[in-house]
Formats: structure tokens, sequence, C-alpha cells
């Protein structure tokens, strides 16, 4: 019985594993979500498989973390001999996850939806991509009634001076983004957005 990958899977495989880890901090992952993409979109994984080694790889020793009273916040290191008798024997989704993969599900399907988007265009593109939605995230996930702990603009700039649509975008990204607000927050949507029009500085009436 086969009890090792192959090193090439083994290339494959460890930035995945690295990114999804991300998805289970203790911390505000949601400001992450395009990183995690841009890793899995540039994986040589089609979105079944990557929701094979999420569901049947990562969450089972990861999701442990969320569970704790206070968990790793900076970065989660996954032991990678668990990690490959998981990719060699692990169900698709063990029954853990059915039970609480809500921890993570929402997240899990915005990031299925970036990789679609990216791998839909030129990887010369891909940066401008994650940019644009890094500004977006930030922005819509901050208190609307704060300022943003670290500045946007200098990004906002950049994307402005390469011409990259951001209304376009925006529209695309925002019922996606809207997916992912939690209890008090849903009922902040609307001044979340326009406070995401305001630092793209667009002009849309909402």
């Amino acid at each position: 019985m086969m009890e090792a990958l192959d090193e090439e899977t083994l290339r494959g495989r460890r930035p995945v594993w690295a990114s999804m880890s991300d998805l289970f901090l203790d911390t505000e992952v949601r400001w992450q979500l395009q990183f995690v993409a841009r890793a899995c979109a540039s994986s040589p994984y089609e979105p079944g498989q990557l929701d094979h080694i999420l569901w049947g790889e990562v969450f089972p020793l990861a999701i442990g973390n969320l569970l704790q009273v206070a968990g790793e916040w900076a970065m989660l290191v996954l032991d990678e001999p668990a990690l490959v008798r998981r990719a060699l024997h692990g169900k698709r989704r063990p029954l853990a996850a059915w039970l609480v993969g809500s921890l993570v599900e929402r997240e899990w399907t915005v990031v299925l939806a970036l990789i679609a988007r990216l791998r839909a265009e030129p990887l010369d593109r891909w940066p401008i991509f994650v940019q644009a939605w890094d500004v977006m995230l930030h922005r819509y996930f901050e208190n609307p009634d704060e300022r943003l702990v670290v500045s946007q603009e200098p990004k906002v700039e950049a994307l402005l001076t390469a011409a990259f649509p951001l209304a376009i975008e925006w529209a695309w990204f925002e019922p996606l983004a809207r997916t992912l607000l939690v209890g008090a927050e849903a009922k902040q949507a609307t001044e979340r957005a326009t406070e995401v029009c305001a630092i793209l500085r667009l002009h849309e009436s909402r």
C-alpha cells in the first residue's frame, strides 16, 4: 500500500495546505481570502480536487484551532505526515466537517468563486485582481464607523493608474462579500458597500 506522495505531488500540495490552513486561524480571516484563492488557483488542482483537499486533508487537522478558547492566530503549522496519510486514505468529507464545517464553509465558497475568477483571466493580471479584492475586503469588513487600521489609498492609486475597472469588479464582488456578513453586520451591508465605493472613488448611488 502506498504510504507516501511523490515529490511532484508534494510540491503541488504544500502551498495549498498552507494557504487553506489560514482559513482556520483564530482571527479575521475574511481579509485573507484573496490570498488563499490565489495560492489555490496557482495549483494544478481542479475545484473538486481542491474541495477534497480542504475537507478530507486540511479540515480534520486544522478545525481544532477554531474549537479552542484561544487558538493560533498568526500561522497554523499542520503535521505534514498526517496530511499525507489523509491524502492517501482520508475520506472526502468526514462526519466532523458536516457538523462544524459551517465555521469555514462560507469563506471557502467565496474562495472557490475567486479561484474561478482568476483562472478566467490571464496569469499576468492575477496580481491586480488580488490587490483590488484586498482593498475591497479590508474596507468592507472594517467597522464602517471607524477609520481603516491600515490605509488602502496607495493600493487604490495603483489600481486607478492601471485603469482597472473597479466599478465593474465591485459590482461582481459585493454579493460575494455580503454572504460573509455575520450577525448584526448584515444590517450594515448598505453602509459597508458605501464605504467601499468611497475608498474606490466610485460614485454610483446606493
